[in-house]
Protein backbone atom coordinates (compact mmCIF):
# COMPACT_ATOMS: atom_id res chain seq x y z
CA UNK A 1 0.00 0.00 0.00
CA UNK A 2 1.45 3.50 -0.66
CA UNK A 3 0.47 6.84 1.51
CA UNK A 4 1.22 9.86 0.32
CA UNK A 5 2.63 12.45 2.55
CA UNK A 6 2.94 16.26 1.77
CA UNK A 7 5.27 17.47 4.02
CA UNK A 8 8.97 16.69 5.43
CA UNK A 9 10.76 13.72 6.47
CA UNK A 10 9.54 14.16 10.00
CA UNK A 11 5.76 14.86 9.01
CA UNK A 12 5.72 11.65 7.26
CA UNK A 13 7.62 9.45 10.05
CA UNK A 14 4.69 10.60 12.14
CA UNK A 15 1.95 7.98 10.19
CA UNK A 16 3.50 4.94 12.08
CA UNK A 17 6.00 3.85 14.31
CA UNK A 18 7.30 0.89 12.55
CA UNK A 19 9.08 1.43 9.61
CA UNK A 20 11.65 -0.90 8.81
CA UNK A 21 13.29 0.56 5.47
CA UNK A 22 14.13 4.35 4.85
CA UNK A 23 14.85 5.51 2.01
CA UNK A 24 16.30 9.12 2.09
CA UNK A 25 18.31 8.98 -1.36
CA UNK A 26 20.60 12.08 -2.12
CA UNK A 27 18.55 14.45 0.66
CA UNK A 28 20.62 14.72 2.73
CA UNK A 29 23.65 15.71 0.46
CA UNK A 30 22.38 19.08 0.63
CA UNK A 31 21.69 19.15 4.05
CA UNK A 32 24.15 20.91 6.82
CA UNK A 33 24.89 18.74 9.75
CA UNK A 34 22.51 20.26 12.08
CA UNK A 35 19.41 19.76 9.81
CA UNK A 36 20.63 15.93 9.60
CA UNK A 37 20.82 15.43 12.67
CA UNK A 38 17.29 16.95 13.45
CA UNK A 39 15.66 14.59 10.71
CA UNK A 40 17.21 11.10 12.35
CA UNK A 41 16.09 12.64 15.81
CA UNK A 42 12.59 12.31 13.92
CA UNK A 43 12.86 9.65 12.24
CA UNK A 44 14.52 6.88 14.21
CA UNK A 45 12.25 6.74 16.97
CA UNK A 46 9.16 5.65 14.67
CA UNK A 47 11.47 2.81 13.25
CA UNK A 48 11.62 -1.02 13.88
CA UNK A 49 15.45 -0.96 15.43
CA UNK A 50 15.62 -4.66 14.82
CA UNK A 51 14.65 -4.89 11.24
CA UNK A 52 14.97 -1.32 10.30
CA UNK A 53 17.15 -0.35 7.15
CA UNK A 54 18.65 3.46 6.37
CA UNK A 55 19.53 3.92 2.48
CA UNK A 56 21.44 7.03 1.11
CA UNK A 57 23.16 7.83 -2.10
CA UNK A 58 25.60 10.74 -2.25
CA UNK A 59 27.81 12.70 -4.25
CA UNK A 60 30.44 12.16 -1.97
CA UNK A 61 32.61 9.18 -1.79
CA UNK A 62 32.47 8.74 1.35
CA UNK A 63 29.73 9.39 4.45
CA UNK A 64 29.54 12.85 4.12
CA UNK A 65 28.38 14.16 7.50
CA UNK A 66 29.66 12.93 11.37
CA UNK A 67 26.13 12.42 12.67
CA UNK A 68 25.72 9.68 10.04
CA UNK A 69 28.69 8.61 11.18
CA UNK A 70 27.25 7.35 14.46
CA UNK A 71 25.56 4.72 12.52
CA UNK A 72 26.38 1.35 11.82
CA UNK A 73 27.07 1.82 7.84
CA UNK A 74 28.08 0.02 5.15
CA UNK A 75 28.67 0.58 1.44
CA UNK A 76 26.43 -0.76 -1.17
CA UNK A 77 28.87 -2.26 -3.94
CA UNK A 78 26.18 -2.00 -6.75
CA UNK A 79 26.29 1.05 -9.65
CA UNK A 80 23.90 3.66 -8.86
CA UNK A 81 21.45 3.11 -11.80
CA UNK A 82 21.19 6.99 -12.18
CA UNK A 83 25.03 7.33 -12.96
CA UNK A 84 25.20 10.19 -11.11
CA UNK A 85 26.16 9.59 -7.55
CA UNK A 86 29.75 8.06 -6.30
CA UNK A 87 28.47 6.70 -3.77
CA UNK A 88 25.20 4.11 -2.03
CA UNK A 89 24.94 3.39 1.77
CA UNK A 90 23.01 1.39 3.77
CA UNK A 91 22.91 1.61 7.78
CA UNK A 92 21.34 -0.47 10.67
CA UNK A 93 20.85 1.95 14.03
CA UNK A 94 22.81 0.39 17.22
CA UNK A 95 22.40 -0.93 20.70
CA UNK A 96 21.52 1.26 22.79
CA UNK A 97 21.30 4.56 20.79
CA UNK A 98 19.40 7.56 22.14
CA UNK A 99 18.71 9.91 18.58
CA UNK A 100 17.22 12.46 21.47
CA UNK A 101 20.78 13.06 21.92
CA UNK A 102 20.79 14.89 18.19
CA UNK A 103 18.31 17.22 18.72
CA UNK A 104 19.87 18.60 22.02
CA UNK A 105 20.77 22.49 21.76
CA UNK A 106 23.81 24.31 22.76
CA UNK A 107 23.82 26.42 25.65
CA UNK A 108 26.62 28.51 24.45
CA UNK A 109 27.04 32.55 24.81
CA UNK A 110 27.93 34.82 21.73
CA UNK A 111 31.51 35.79 22.35
CA UNK A 112 33.31 38.71 20.78
CA UNK A 113 35.39 41.38 21.85
CA UNK A 114 35.24 44.85 20.17
CA UNK A 115 38.63 45.83 17.71
CA UNK A 116 40.25 47.49 21.01
CA UNK A 117 39.82 44.09 23.13
CA UNK A 118 41.24 42.34 20.34
CA UNK A 119 44.34 44.39 19.85
CA UNK A 120 45.18 44.10 23.50
CA UNK A 121 45.26 40.71 23.19
CA UNK A 122 46.96 40.66 19.98
CA UNK A 123 49.69 42.97 22.08
CA UNK A 124 50.45 40.13 24.45
CA UNK A 125 50.76 37.67 21.87
CA UNK A 126 53.20 39.40 20.18
CA UNK A 127 54.69 40.03 23.89
CA UNK A 128 54.96 36.48 24.29
CA UNK A 129 56.35 35.54 21.31
CA UNK A 130 59.10 38.09 21.33
CA UNK A 131 60.17 36.84 25.09
CA UNK A 132 62.67 34.99 26.34
CA UNK A 133 62.51 31.46 25.70
CA UNK A 134 61.45 30.37 29.36
CA UNK A 135 57.61 31.61 28.72
CA UNK A 136 55.18 31.16 31.66
CA UNK A 137 52.00 29.65 30.30
CA UNK A 138 50.17 30.47 33.34
CA UNK A 139 50.57 34.37 33.67
CA UNK A 140 50.47 34.35 29.40
CA UNK A 141 46.64 33.23 29.93
CA UNK A 142 45.71 35.25 33.26
CA UNK A 143 47.00 38.29 31.32
CA UNK A 144 44.06 37.77 28.80
CA UNK A 145 41.53 37.26 31.17
CA UNK A 146 37.98 37.89 30.17
CA UNK A 147 38.98 38.61 26.65
CA UNK A 148 40.17 35.03 26.05
CA UNK A 149 36.97 33.38 24.48
CA UNK A 150 36.34 36.29 22.61
CA UNK A 151 39.75 36.61 20.63
CA UNK A 152 39.42 32.80 20.03
CA UNK A 153 35.54 32.28 19.19
CA UNK A 154 36.04 33.74 15.39
CA UNK A 155 39.96 31.82 15.41
CA UNK A 156 39.38 28.32 16.78
CA UNK A 157 36.56 26.66 14.18
CA UNK A 158 34.88 23.35 14.48
CA UNK A 159 34.96 22.98 17.93
CA UNK A 160 31.40 22.62 17.99
CA UNK A 161 31.44 20.41 14.67
CA UNK A 162 33.62 17.87 17.11
CA UNK A 163 31.92 18.30 20.56
CA UNK A 164 28.21 18.24 18.73
CA UNK A 165 28.53 16.16 15.79
CA UNK A 166 31.33 14.48 15.59
CA UNK A 167 31.57 12.80 18.92
CA UNK A 168 28.50 10.45 19.22
CA UNK A 169 26.58 11.56 21.92
CA UNK A 170 24.08 8.98 20.34
CA UNK A 171 26.12 6.13 22.99
CA UNK A 172 25.76 6.28 26.73
CA UNK A 173 29.19 8.50 27.46
CA UNK A 174 29.90 8.10 31.52
CA UNK A 175 33.56 9.69 31.64
CA UNK A 176 35.10 12.15 29.92
CA UNK A 177 38.40 14.30 30.09
CA UNK A 178 38.94 17.39 28.83
CA UNK A 179 42.46 18.08 27.96
CA UNK A 180 43.50 21.59 27.69
CA UNK A 181 40.10 22.22 29.01
CA UNK A 182 40.30 26.60 28.89
CA UNK A 183 37.55 28.25 29.83
CA UNK A 184 35.36 25.27 29.58
CA UNK A 185 34.04 26.82 26.36
CA UNK A 186 33.53 23.14 24.88
CA UNK A 187 31.03 22.26 27.61
CA UNK A 188 28.72 24.76 26.51
CA UNK A 189 28.06 22.88 22.86
CA UNK A 190 26.71 19.68 24.99
CA UNK A 191 25.22 20.58 28.48
CA UNK A 192 21.94 18.88 27.69
CA UNK A 193 23.92 15.56 26.24
CA UNK A 194 26.51 15.68 29.37
CA UNK A 195 22.74 16.10 31.51
CA UNK A 196 21.49 13.49 29.91
CA UNK A 197 23.85 10.32 30.23
CA UNK A 198 24.54 12.03 34.02
CA UNK A 199 28.57 12.16 32.23
CA UNK A 200 31.49 12.91 34.93
CA UNK A 201 33.49 15.36 33.43
CA UNK A 202 36.96 16.02 34.47
CA UNK A 203 38.47 19.44 33.07
CA UNK A 204 42.46 19.49 33.31
CA UNK A 205 44.29 22.59 31.97
CA UNK A 206 47.99 24.33 32.71
CA UNK A 207 46.40 27.68 33.73
CA UNK A 208 44.93 28.25 37.12
CA UNK A 209 43.24 31.61 35.67
CA UNK A 210 41.45 29.73 33.10
CA UNK A 211 40.29 27.05 35.07
CA UNK A 212 38.89 29.42 37.50
CA UNK A 213 36.70 30.74 34.42
CA UNK A 214 35.96 27.38 33.61
CA UNK A 215 34.28 27.02 37.53
CA UNK A 216 32.44 30.22 36.85
CA UNK A 217 31.20 29.11 33.57
CA UNK A 218 30.33 24.99 34.83
CA UNK A 219 28.52 26.69 38.04
CA UNK A 220 26.63 28.74 35.95
CA UNK A 221 25.79 25.72 33.43
CA UNK A 222 24.23 23.63 36.55
CA UNK A 223 27.11 20.79 36.08
CA UNK A 224 29.23 21.26 38.94
CA UNK A 225 27.87 18.17 40.50
CA UNK A 226 29.33 16.10 37.69
CA UNK A 227 32.57 17.81 37.31
CA UNK A 228 36.05 17.73 38.60
CA UNK A 229 38.69 20.05 37.97
CA UNK A 230 42.34 19.02 37.46
CA UNK A 231 45.51 21.93 37.53
CA UNK A 232 48.36 20.24 35.59
CA UNK A 233 50.01 18.51 32.87
CA UNK A 234 48.78 15.19 31.80
CA UNK A 235 51.96 13.62 30.78
CA UNK A 236 52.98 13.88 34.81
CA UNK A 237 52.67 10.67 36.38
CA UNK A 238 51.00 12.83 39.93
CA UNK A 239 48.43 14.12 37.27
CA UNK A 240 47.67 10.95 35.72
CA UNK A 241 46.68 9.91 39.15
CA UNK A 242 44.15 12.25 39.24
CA UNK A 243 42.50 11.39 36.13
CA UNK A 244 40.94 8.34 34.55
CA UNK A 245 42.86 4.85 33.82
CA UNK A 246 41.92 2.54 31.49
CA UNK A 247 38.03 3.34 32.04
CA UNK A 248 37.32 6.68 30.04
CA UNK A 249 34.53 6.64 27.88
CA UNK A 250 35.81 10.21 25.93
CA UNK A 251 39.06 12.60 26.03
CA UNK A 252 39.19 15.68 23.83
CA UNK A 253 41.21 18.39 23.53
CA UNK A 254 40.73 21.57 21.26
CA UNK A 255 43.43 23.48 19.95
CA UNK A 256 45.46 22.43 22.54
CA UNK A 257 48.31 19.51 20.88
CA UNK A 258 49.83 21.94 18.91
CA UNK A 259 50.87 23.58 22.53
CA UNK A 260 52.28 20.67 23.84
CA UNK A 261 55.83 20.68 23.48
CA UNK A 262 56.08 16.66 24.02
CA UNK A 263 53.16 16.13 21.69
CA UNK A 264 53.52 12.65 21.54
CA UNK A 265 53.66 11.71 25.31
CA UNK A 266 50.18 13.97 25.87
CA UNK A 267 48.61 11.93 22.81
CA UNK A 268 49.64 8.47 24.14
CA UNK A 269 48.56 9.80 27.72
CA UNK A 270 45.56 10.20 26.50
CA UNK A 271 45.06 6.63 25.01
CA UNK A 272 45.92 5.26 27.86
CA UNK A 273 43.04 6.61 30.26
CA UNK A 274 40.77 5.53 27.48
CA UNK A 275 38.78 1.89 27.94
CA UNK A 276 39.07 -0.39 24.72
CA UNK A 277 35.87 1.02 22.66
CA UNK A 278 36.46 4.17 24.13
CA UNK A 279 36.86 7.73 21.95
CA UNK A 280 39.53 10.31 21.40
CA UNK A 281 38.21 13.93 20.24
CA UNK A 282 40.59 16.24 18.78
CA UNK A 283 40.06 19.40 17.14
CA UNK A 284 43.74 21.59 16.20
CA UNK A 285 45.73 23.42 13.77
CA UNK A 286 47.82 21.39 11.32
CA UNK A 287 49.67 21.57 8.23
CA UNK A 288 48.53 21.38 4.67
CA UNK A 289 50.28 18.40 3.07
CA UNK A 290 51.55 21.07 0.53
CA UNK A 291 54.50 22.91 1.90
CA UNK A 292 54.60 25.72 0.06
CA UNK A 293 55.74 29.50 1.02
CA UNK A 294 52.26 30.21 2.54
CA UNK A 295 52.81 27.37 4.54
CA UNK A 296 56.47 27.80 5.80
CA UNK A 297 55.27 30.89 6.85
CA UNK A 298 52.15 30.06 8.74
CA UNK A 299 54.70 27.59 10.94
CA UNK A 300 56.95 30.60 11.52
CA UNK A 301 54.51 32.86 12.60
CA UNK A 302 52.62 30.90 14.92
CA UNK A 303 55.60 28.88 16.56
CA UNK A 304 56.30 32.52 17.57
CA UNK A 305 53.30 32.06 19.87
CA UNK A 306 54.39 28.51 21.16
CA UNK A 307 52.11 27.16 18.36
CA UNK A 308 53.64 24.37 16.09
CA UNK A 309 51.97 22.86 13.61
CA UNK A 310 52.97 19.46 12.66
CA UNK A 311 50.91 17.37 10.49
CA UNK A 312 52.63 14.15 12.55
CA UNK A 313 49.93 14.82 14.58
CA UNK A 314 46.67 13.73 12.51
CA UNK A 315 48.83 10.57 11.13
CA UNK A 316 49.59 9.40 14.63
CA UNK A 317 45.99 9.37 15.63
CA UNK A 318 44.82 7.67 12.36
CA UNK A 319 47.28 5.10 13.09
CA UNK A 320 46.79 4.45 16.81
CA UNK A 321 43.07 4.94 16.45
CA UNK A 322 39.83 3.49 14.10
CA UNK A 323 39.08 6.27 12.69
CA UNK A 324 35.33 6.99 13.31
CA UNK A 325 35.25 10.58 12.12
CA UNK A 326 37.96 12.76 10.26
CA UNK A 327 37.76 15.82 8.07
CA UNK A 328 39.90 19.07 7.61
CA UNK A 329 39.09 22.79 6.61
CA UNK A 330 40.67 26.05 6.85
CA UNK A 331 39.77 29.27 8.26
CA UNK A 332 40.77 33.31 7.69
CA UNK A 333 42.36 34.55 11.45
CA UNK A 334 40.78 37.80 12.30
CA UNK A 335 42.02 40.97 10.66
CA UNK A 336 44.75 38.69 8.29
CA UNK A 337 44.39 37.24 4.88
CA UNK A 338 45.92 34.19 6.61
CA UNK A 339 44.12 30.45 6.52
CA UNK A 340 45.58 28.20 8.46
CA UNK A 341 44.10 24.81 8.10
CA UNK A 342 42.90 22.45 10.88
CA UNK A 343 41.33 19.04 11.41
CA UNK A 344 38.51 17.28 13.30
CA UNK A 345 39.35 13.65 14.34
CA UNK A 346 36.92 11.26 16.21
CA UNK A 347 38.71 7.60 16.96
CA UNK A 348 38.02 4.53 18.73
CA UNK A 349 40.72 2.97 20.94
CA UNK A 350 40.82 -0.62 19.63
CA UNK A 351 43.61 -2.64 22.29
Amino acid sequence: RVTLCHGTFADAAKLRNDFTVLSLLDAMDWMPTEVIADTLAQLIPQVNRPKCRIFWRSLADYVHSPVLAHLEVKEVEIYDRVGWYLSQWVATVPEHYNPTALAAKPQTQVLSNTLLQDAKVAAILVAYGISSKEKDAAKFYAAQGELYDGFRESMLKDRDTLLRWAVPWTQPIKTWVSVGCGTARDVEFVVEQAKQWNTKIFLCDLSPALLKMARARVDRLGLQAQTTFVEGDITKPEIQRLLPSEGCDLVTCSYCVTMIPDWLAALQSMKSMLRVGGLVGIVDFTSRAEDGRAERFLRWWFAHDGVWFNRGHLEWLQKNFATAWVEEGSNRMPYTPLRPAHYVFVGRRES
